[in-house]
């Protein structure tokens, strides 16, 4: 499912954000996340097929469910670029004009960065908020670094290390690109009012 909401007066060259949910997510979940921006903006909130298999109910982006991270990583590096490959074609069907960013936490932020990586053709900005670019996740070569990234990532993270974040920051700019990556203390798996205003931020630059 994707909703699609027009955040201001848009016009053909507003920026276009996907916005990418984490697991036990819907299409609603990040609302929150552009509540208050002054920025025009084309927000399609895109929602995952897969019931999550967690008491929490929502939905996963891999069939598996909450058995997906039961598998070792190299497992999951393929489903996570098969699917990203799935929203890369989304993308393309939405022909946009303006600038595209796509945002999203844990599972989407994992999206979020595999879009960078593998389809730079379809986004310019991506904002990976506490995403995976783990070792086996990263492809041999790259041959387009031109997507901007700006990772986001709490610094007391249980689930995504902070450690983690700081070695796929450095493998990115030796592929490359134009990548930074801001951390935020005492902020774990989650979302703190500084870093949506840094993502607000971001999509009005």
């Amino acid at each position: 499912m994707m909703r699609y909401i027009e955040h201001g007066e848009v016009t053909a060259e507003s920026p276009v954000v996907i916005v990418l949910h984490w697991m036990t997510g819907t299409s609603e979940v990040m609302d929150f996340l552009f509540d208050g921006m002054q920025t025009p903006a084309k927000l399609y909130y895109l929602q995952a097929e897969y019931p999550s298999g967690h008491e929490a109910g929502g939905y996963s982006w891999f069939p598996q469910g909450m058995a997906f991270y039961d598998l070792i990583d190299e497992e999951q590096a393929l489903l996570i670029r098969q699917e990203a490959a799935k929203l890369a074609d989304v993308i393309r069907e939405l022909k946009a004009t303006g600038k595209v960013i796509v945002t999203g936490m844990s599972q989407g932020g994992d999206l979020a960065l595999h879009l960078a990586v593998y389809h730079s053709d379809v986004i310019d900005l991506a904002i990976p908020c506490a995403g995976r670019l783990s070792a086996v996740m990263r492809p041999d070569d790259v041959s387009d670094s031109s997507v901007v990234i700006r990772m986001q990532q709490g610094e007391v993270d249980a689930i995504v290390s902070v450690e983690s974040a700081r070695e796929a920051r450095n493998w990115l700019k030796g592929k490359g690109f134009d990548v930074d990556l801001d951390t935020y203390p005492d902020v774990g798996h989650d979302f703190s009012a500084e870093m949506i205003a840094c993502i607000q931020g971001l999509v009005a630059s």
